[in-house]
C-alpha cells in the first residue's frame, strides 16, 4: 500500500457537543489559559473568513449561508473569492495508521495536523493521546478535547469549532470550506460507518478525516485511519456526501469539527 506525502485539509465531525461553538481557550485548570481580547478577535475574524467561502459554495448550489452564523459579517476579499468546484492541493494526503483500536480521534489528528504543516509537525500517536486524554475506557475521543487542544497549539494555522450539518449540502460546503481556507485544513469527521460502503454494514463509532470534496459530483474525499478495516485504511474514497452526511448525523456527536 503506497502513500504519498502531501498537504491535508480535513473537516472533523464530532460528538458531545450541539449548534455553533466557537472554541475557548483550555481554562487554568485544564492547564491552559483563556484566549486574550486579541486571540479572540483573530478567531472570529478566522470564522468569518471560512463562513465566506462555505457562502461562495453555498450560492454555487443554490443554497444561501445563514447571516446569522457567528463571524458571518466578518468577510475578507480574499475568502469571498468563487469557490472552486473541487481542491487540487490535497490529492495525496499522508494517513498514518491508528496504533490501537481505540485511538481513531488521535489518529485523525496527527493526520490533520501532519497535512496542515506539510509534515513539519510529526508527534507521535502517543502524544495526541496524552493532550485529548484518550483512554482505552470505551468512552474515545470527545470532540470539546479536539476543538481545545487545536486551538490551544495550533492557532497559528486557524481556528476550530464544532458545527452540526442539517442537510447533505451543508455538510458538503462545510468541508468546501475546510479545504479551501487559505491553509487549508481537513474537516474531522465522527461518524457511525453502518452507513458508510467502505464499512460494508461494520457498525463503529469512529473518527476519520474529510480532506476534499467535489461540489458537482457531490462527493466527500475520507481519509481513513482505521488499520484494523483494509478496506478502509489508507485509500482515499470518494463517497456520496449524502452517505456521509447520515453517517455524521447518526453519529453520537451529530457534529463535525472544522
Amino acid at each position: 500500500m503506497r502513500f504519498a506525502t502531501g498537504r491535508i485539509a480535513v473537516t472533523v465531525l464530532v460528538a458531545g457537543s450541539f449548534g455553533w461553538l466557537a472554541a475557548p481557550g483550555a481554562s487554568a485548570a485544564e492547564g491552559g489559559d483563556p484566549p486574550s481580547p486579541a486571540q479572540q478577535a483573530a478567531q472570529s475574524r478566522v470564522m468569518g473568513d471560512k463562513l465566506a467561502v462555505k457562502a461562495s459554495a453555498d450560492r454555487l448550489l443554490g443554497r444561501r449561508t445563514p447571516a446569522t452564523r457567528p463571524g458571518a459579517t466578518t468577510v475578507s476579499a480574499a475568502a469571498a473569492k468563487r469557490f472552486p468546484t473541487t481542491a487540487t492541493a490535497w490529492l495525496n494526503p499522508t494517513i498514518f495508521g491508528q496504533q490501537y483500536n481505540w485511538t481513531c480521534g488521535p489518529a485523525s489528528m496527527r493526520n490533520m495536523v501532519y497535512g496542515m504543516t506539510k509534515g513539519s509537525v510529526n508527534h507521535p500517536e502517543s502524544w495526541y493521546r496524552k493532550q485529548l486524554g484518550t483512554k482505552n475506557d470505551g468512552n474515545g475521543t470527545d470532540n470539546s478535547w479536539i476543538v481545545r487542544e487545536m486551538n490551544q497549539h495550533f492557532s497559528s494555522y486557524g481556528h476550530w469549532a464544532y458545527y452540526k450539518p442539517t442537510s447533505t449540502q451543508d455538510l458538503l460546503t462545510t468541508v468546501a470550506a475546510d479545504v479551501s481556507y487559505r491553509i487549508p485544513q481537513t474537516t474531522y469527521l465522527n461518524v457511525t460507518t453502518r452507513y458508510l460502503p467502505i464499512y460494508r454494514g461494520q457498525d463503529l463509532k469512529h473518527w476519520m478525516l474529510a480532506f476534499n470534496y467535489h461540489l458537482g459530483k457531490k462527493t466527500i474525499s475520507t481519509a481513513d485511519p482505521n488499520r484494523y478495516n483494509w478496506d478502509a485504511w489508507g485509500r482515499q474514497w470518494n463517497i456520496p456526501a449524502s452517505k456521509v452526511y447520515n453517517a455524521v448525523h447518526y453519529s453520537p456527536s451529530r457534529g463535525v469539527v472544522w
